[in-house]
Formats: C-alpha cells, sequence, structure tokens
C-alpha cells in the first residue's frame, strides 16, 4: 500500500546540475508503507534453539562491505537469547560528523555532501547527502548489528529534489541478515519513491513500521538507498536524517 499526502512536480525547461538557493520551509509529510507478509519465522524455530548451530556460518565472506561488529546479542552458539537495543540504532543517520560525514555508512561514488555555495540546503544541522552526483548510480547503506529476532522497526528519513526538475525514482529496502551478512527472507520495507514526487522546496518526512518480526537467526538490518539518474539528468535528491528504532 502506497499513500502519500504531498506531492508537487515542477517543469523544467533547463536543466542544470546547480540549483538557486532557497529559503527554509517548514517541512511537508507523506508516509509510503510497503507490507511484505512473506516470512520464513514461525513458533518451532524460535523454541528450538539448541540446533541453531548449522545456521551459522564459520567464515564470512571477505570480500562484503566491511560492517561494524554486533554490539548487544550474545554469541549463538553460547547464549540463546539476544537483548534488544533500544534507543537511536542508527550512526551518524543525519551527517553531522565533521571528520567523516558518511561515517557509519558505506557509499559509493554517487553519493557526496550537499554543498551549501550553491543553494543545497539541509533538513536540519549542517549536513545531509546528495544521491546521484557527482556519478548517476548512488548507493548508500548501513548495516545496524545487534538485531534481535522477533523485533519490529520504525524507519524514519527526510528527502528533497535537489533541483527544479524533480528527483529520480528512489528505491528504498530495510533487510534482515545474519551475522555473516547472508540474506534472510524478503525484505522487511521494500518503498519506491516516485519519480518527480519530491519538491526542492522542502524535504519530505517518511515514518515506515514493520509489520513482519526479525525472522530466527537475524543479527543485522542493512537500510539502503539506491537511485540512478541515468535517465533523468540532474533530478538527483537530498537524503537527510536517518532513524531507526525498535518499537
Amino acid at each position: 500500500m502506497i499513500k502519500l499526502t504531498h506531492h508537487q512536480q515542477w517543469g523544467c525547461k533547463n536543466n542544470h546540475k546547480h540549483k538557486s538557493s532557497r529559503s527554509m520551509i517548514p517541512v511537508s509529510h507523506f508516509t509510503i508503507i510497503m507490507n511484505n507478509c512473506n516470512s520464513n519465522a514461525n513458533n518451532d524455530n524460535n523454541n528450538n534453539t539448541n540446533n541453531n548451530n548449522n545456521h551459522y556460518c564459520k567464515e564470512c565472506n571477505s570480500k562484503k562491505a566491511p560492517a561494524f561488529e554486533p554490539i548487544c546479542c550474545d554469541n549463538p552458539h553460547e547464549h540463546p537469547h539476544c537483548i534488544p537495543r533500544r534507543g537511536e540504532l542508527m550512526i551518524n543517520g543525519g551527517f553531522e560528523n565533521r571528520q567523516n560525514p558518511f561515517l557509519g555508512w558505506v557509499i559509493n561514488s554517487g553519493v557526496e555532501e550537499i554543498d551549501p555555495s550553491i543553494g543545497d540546503i539541509p533538513h536540519q544541522g549542517l549536513n545531509a547527502a546528495r544521491l546521484g552526483s557527482p556519478k548517476p548510480y548512488a548507493l548508500l547503506y548501513q548495516d545496524v548489528p545487534g538485531i534481535c529476532p522477533g523485533s519490529f522497526f520504525q524507519l524514519n528519513f527526510f528527502m528533497s529534489a535537489a533541483t527544479k526538475c524533480g528527483n529520480a525514482f528512489v528505491n528504498v529496502r530495510m533487510e534482515f541478515l545474519d551475522h555473516c551478512k547472508n540474506l534472510l527472507d524478503s525484505p522487511a520495507l521494500e518503498i519506491l519513491i516516485p519519480k518527480n514526487s519530491l519538491s526542492n522546496e522542502v524535504f519530505t518526512g517518511f515514518n515506515n513500521a514493520t509489520h513482519v518480526a526479525a525472522p530466527p537467526d537475524t543479527w543485522v538490518a542493512r537500510i539502503s538507498f539506491e537511485l540512478n539518474t541515468n535517465e533523468y539528468p540532474d533530478r538527483y535528491v537530498h537524503l537527510d536524517d536517518v532513524s531507526l528504532i525498535a518499537i
């Protein structure tokens, strides 16, 4: 189900990479929630903790993107019980770390900081991420460790179009992984932000809750944002204040 309560399209006579300056305007909000109810979790798997060893690999693939060590859940081979983490789970969700604006994130060459000198503004604070520039394909994600099976979460973030031309399609996902970064089941959230649905004058707020519990063997939640401006030049987006909390 997709529900949009805010939608603006802008005519774009001249494509350009630098947009004009703009002033802060109160944020408008709309929510996109897609419920994927396919899950392999069941009560027998949750109770059968003594036979879980075969679900955990001995060595993780060294070629995968680096990730943070789990800081909450005990070693599954020794202690089957997981202590849920509380509070904010994202690291540097507002990109405000001055020494490294993308601390905690994995990015490719299509992601960079905003540039206030050309009129870019953050949702709040001093910084935000730009997706789709300087390269057209952008991928930005963070692996959140210490996720317990059976948990539910709320993912919030703010996004705006970077120019009056509008925005390219944006794909947002929340996926559950085991401690070796293997995907478990279908994405818990899979959000499509339509083309030209964002404004460059205000940030749009997205609030999305999972309706499927984290499956057995969950260790990590991967939050990813993906965009490709190859077919839509200059329609990159700004991302700010990404938040993940347990509910």
